[in-house]
């Protein structure tokens, strides 16, 4: 039932313990704790922190100047998923999708044939498709509207897979920052950074070690053993 399953099992089992909706406005990051300030609650004091915020969010929480700006070397782009679907056949095209490569200047980063790797969740859909676009390679991301994006899909799709009919249903989300850049010396701003925290901070997340959702497990796992 979708990767929400493993964040809903978590959520149970942590429950007790978990403070849900509540907006962290600082971290005030000492020798040996670390002050947690909260917008609409007391602060906490918390012996061990481990944080796996984006390194842009984790940048206007603290206030040590040299982790501000290191964590200001550390790049992310966005990405809008454009979602189409259709009540026929509109390709005959089987598989998972493509990606584009970047050399071929296209405005999309790819597609993926839904309909095909998911067809028990098609339902009254004999075609759906997921358009991503974005990127490093496209500019003035924020200029463009989710009306914009849906064009852009349609035109996509028109021209790679001659798919000339408009969706019966389309969503636009817009992902703002969404996709870690991992640019040549990314390991060694990595360890530079965990050099100016006190050893009861630990970063973990996307924007260091990895982004997919299996890099995310295995870092946090391998830091929960050796801590």
């Amino acid at each position: 039932k979708g990767m929400q399953t493993l964040t809903d099992d978590l959520s149970d089992k942590l429950q007790p313990h978990l403070l849900l909706s509540t907006e962290v406005t600082k971290l005030d990051i000492r020798e040996t704790n670390t002050t947690i300030h909260f917008k609409h609650r007391p602060p906490m004091v918390a012996d061990y922190v481990f944080s796996t915020l984006p390194a842009h969010i984790l940048k206007e929480l603290v206030h040590l100047q040299p982790l501000k700006k290191g964590l200001e070397n550390f790049q992310s782009t966005s990405v809008a998923v454009v979602s189409l679907g259709f009540k026929s056949e509109v390709m005959s095209q089987k598989g998972f999708g493509y990606l584009v490569p970047s050399s071929e200047q296209e405005e999309i980063l790819g597609v993926v044939f839904d309909s095909s790797i998911f067809k028990e969740q098609n339902r009254n859909f004999k075609t759906r498709l997921t358009v991503m676009i974005g990127g490093a390679h496209f500019t003035n991301f924020d200029r463009y509207r989710k009306e914009d994006f849906l064009k852009i899909a349609l035109k996509a799709i028109n021209k790679h897979l001659k798919v000339t009919s408009l969706p019966d249903v389309s969503h636009v989300e817009v992902a703002k920052n969404a996709i870690s850049q991992y640019l040549i010396g990314h390991e060694k701003r990595v360890r530079a950074l965990e050099e100016m925290i006190p050893s009861h901070v630990k970063i973990l997340g996307s924007s260091f070690f990895g982004v997919s959702v299996n890099d995310c497990i295995a870092t946090s796992r391998f830091t929960a053993e050796n801590f």
